[in-house]
């Protein structure tokens, strides 16, 4: 199954990539979008199934809106408990958690903490 992309959002509506990208990212109003348009681009975009590019999205935003964590020890009962509290608020607001456990500060462990400093822990 093909990907849906703001180009097949745009020409199923008959608008421009620019509109159906004003609409997906909450700027309808600013743009002086028409709430009729507006309406037909939800519309399609939720009947062909439409899902954002999450890194597409980070590259143009310039941020990734991800939770990093490096636990040291996973079996430790302090970490064992705020891991959970992180990971059960980040799911709360439907945030994106990268966790990596270690049982010691290695070679592997500083590469996982340079990636998630760059943001390039997707790669």
């Amino acid at each position: 199954m093909k990907k849906v992309g703001l180009k097949d959002i745009a020409e199923h509506v008959g608008v421009s990539i620019a509109l159906v990208s004003y609409v997906l990212n909450g700027q309808a109003e600013q743009k002086q979008v028409s709430k009729d348009n507006a309406a037909k681009i939800k519309k399609a975009a939720e009947e062909l199934n439409y899902r954002p590019n999450q890194i597409a999205k980070s590259l143009k935003m310039l941020k990734t809106n991800t939770i990093g964590l490096v636990v040291a020890d996973i079996n430790y009962r302090f970490s064992t408990g705020i891991t959970r509290a992180i990971e059960a608020e980040a799911k709360r607001k439907t945030t994106p958690c990268c966790l990596v456990a270690q049982m010691k500060m290695t070679t592997l462990s500083k590469s996982w903490l340079t990636r998630l400093l760059t943001g390039r822990w997707m790669v």
